[in-house]
């Protein structure tokens, strides 16, 4: 199964998973994809069901999944999970101590419930392995991957299941390389 987190439908990471995908089916797996609308809210994607133009695109390579029910989850919303990004994680809007707590007990509770219907999920689709496409949590911490992560994986008795392919990071890091190289006189 593959989860982007770009949370559009045609990327560069789309793009990358698809070939990947086309390798797996040829070796006999079937691949999923979650293309992130409801992971990130900066697209404008949030909550926007699959189109046809979407199942059209991945239909050959992929089943377009979602995570069942998570509307219904009381808080995972873009107005909570905004709050949450501007209180706690960038720090935009100020807030006490107590309130701070207060809202990470509400993201606690949030995020266990996502959890468990994100393991649901994964259960349902007997998933073996996941590729985690571009996958900066810190931009959504109620997204509870690492949870799901962990009791799959234990639950399942699956060693090392997940491959993260963050390409920001990879960007960064080559970007860090080159200067690097250039600073100590290697590269003209």
């Amino acid at each position: 199964m593959f989860i982007s987190f770009d949370a559009i439908a045609v990327s560069g990471i789309t793009v990358e998973a698809t070939k990947l995908a086309c390798y797996l089916n040829n070796r006999g797996f079937e691949s999923f994809i979650d293309l992130g609308y409801d992971i990130k809210i900066d697209k404008g994607n949030f909550a926007k069901p699959y189109s046809c133009y979407e199942k059209s695109i991945f239909d050959k390579h992929f089943k377009l999944v979602r995570i069942n029910d998570i509307y219904l989850l009381k808080n995972y919303t873009v107005e909570f999970i905004n709050k949450v990004n501007n209180i706690l994680i960038n720090g935009t809007t100020k807030a006490n101590l107590i309130e701070k707590n207060n809202l990470l007990e509400q993201v606690n509770i949030v995020a266990n419930a996502l959890s468990e219907l994100i393991f649901n999920t994964w259960n349902k689709l007997e998933i073996t392995h996941l590729v985690i496409e571009n996958g900066t949590l810190p931009e959504n911490i109620i997204y509870a991957l690492y949870k799901s992560i962990e009791k799959y994986g234990l639950q399942k008795n699956l060693a090392c299941f997940v491959l993260w392919r963050d390409h920001d990071l990879m960007w960064n890091s080559e970007t860090l390389s080159k200067n690097m190289v250039k600073s100590l006189g290697i590269m003209q």
